[in-house]
């Protein structure tokens, strides 16, 4: 069986100036600080929850987050792989120093898994609200990093010669 090894998503730098030691440190900073934001706005969801009609939460939920008891399932998956992911990525921060490649391995999990669910957020999202450009500008920032993001640490990781199974 053939080995699947994604060449083309390996970076020699980040940002194509910067050393890839030093990108992962600021990948890590700016996806810890994320997870966190996503964690404590999703926390809220129970209190502005109604069967009947949609809530928004804050002012810079207004585009993103509208709660419906139906989806508690998906909110709560939501703020597990965030959670896991901001764990990963002390993992990540700390393969910095230490230069051990399977430490990066759960980066890249749940890298993937918190990409393909705001992918299905954002889906939601344009099905339910048809006309607000400002939630696909703000998913599009999203979305858009967590790409670049995962080709970093998957370039630190095949770096120090970690293997693709």
């Amino acid at each position: 069986m053939a080995k699947l090894d994604p060449t083309f998503l390996q970076l020699p730098k980040f940002l194509c100036c910067i050393e890839l030691f030093i990108g992962v440190i600021l990948v890590v900073i700016y996806d810890v600080l994320f997870a966190a934001l996503v964690i404590v706005f999703t926390l809220d969801y129970e209190e502005y929850s109604d069967p009947d009609r949609y809530y928004s939460i804050g002012d810079l939920k207004d585009y993103l987050f509208f709660c419906r008891k139906e989806l508690y399932g998906f909110w709560i998956c939501f703020i597990i792989i965030h959670a896991f992911h901001m764990c990963s990525c002390i993992l990540a921060f700390i393969n910095v120093f230490i230069k051990k490649p399977p430490m990066l391995i759960p980066y890249l999990i749940t890298g993937i898994l918190r990409y393909l669910i705001h992918i299905c957020f954002l889906i939601f999202q344009t099905c339910e609200l048809f006309n607000h450009t400002n939630m696909y500008i703000i998913g599009g920032f999203i979305v858009a990093p967590a790409v670049y993001e995962w080709a970093t640490i998957y370039s630190q990781y095949k770096e120090m010669g970690g293997d693709v199974p």
